[in-house]
């Protein structure tokens, strides 16, 4: 049976290893798109924060000046 099915892989031209290889960077694949773009909104997020916090020093110190 084993036999059988080595020889069938082989015949199309697989080697017992390539579909479990096609597998992996399949997932892998998927985890580096995943984390891209996880990344990405982490990002946007951090900028988000930093103009939050620069409106909110150099907005105080602005208000301060003027008086």
């Amino acid at each position: 049976m084993i036999i059988d099915l080595w020889n069938w892989f082989h015949s199309i031209g697989f080697h017992f290893y390539t579909i479990p290889a096609i597998a992996a960077a399949l997932i892998a694949l998927v985890a580096g798109l995943v984390h891209w773009r996880n990344e990405r909104k982490r990002d946007r997020d951090h900028e988000d924060r930093l103009e939050e916090i620069y409106e909110e020093v150099f907005g105080q110190a602005e208000e301060g000046g003027r008086s």
